[in-house]
């Protein structure tokens, strides 16, 4: 985690059980677009990128749709991890959108995999590609 808060990430809340045993973040999110980490113990498990607006984005890990795959992986693995533990932080960068030889780059997108193909993180299904 000492990396990416050194790369400009900050912490932006964390996720809890709810007393009916619910995921829910502990404040409210920023609706930029960025990118996101779910860590425990300052130890990264998962990246992801909020091109939809991060507030948004991780909403649906909260209350994911039964066609939602991912969501529904990470939902199942953040409850029973805090069934065992008393939170999941959540960190974001919002870098800038850029462009290369006059063609746009989509600066959350790009971190994203870039950090996906640095680190194997266990939560991400990639890394394991």
């Amino acid at each position: 985690m000492e990396m990416l808060v050194a790369g400009g990430f900050e912490h932006v809340g964390s996720w809890i059980l709810s007393p009916d045993q619910r995921l829910v973040i502990d404040r409210d999110l920023p609706k930029a677009v960025g990118v996101y980490a779910f860590a425990m113990d300052d130890i990264v498990l998962y990246v992801g990128v909020a091109t939809m607006g991060l507030a948004k984005r991780l909403y649906f890990y909260g209350r994911p749709g039964v066609s939602q795959r991912t969501s529904l992986r990470i939902n199942a693995t953040m409850i029973s991890e805090l069934a065992t533990r008393p939170k999941v932080d959540v960190y974001a960068a919002f870098p800038p959108d850029m462009e290369w030889n006059g063609l746009p780059v989509h600066g959350s997108a790009g971190l994203e995999l870039g950090l996906i193909k640095k680190y194997a993180l266990p939560w991400n299904m990639r890394s394991a590609r």
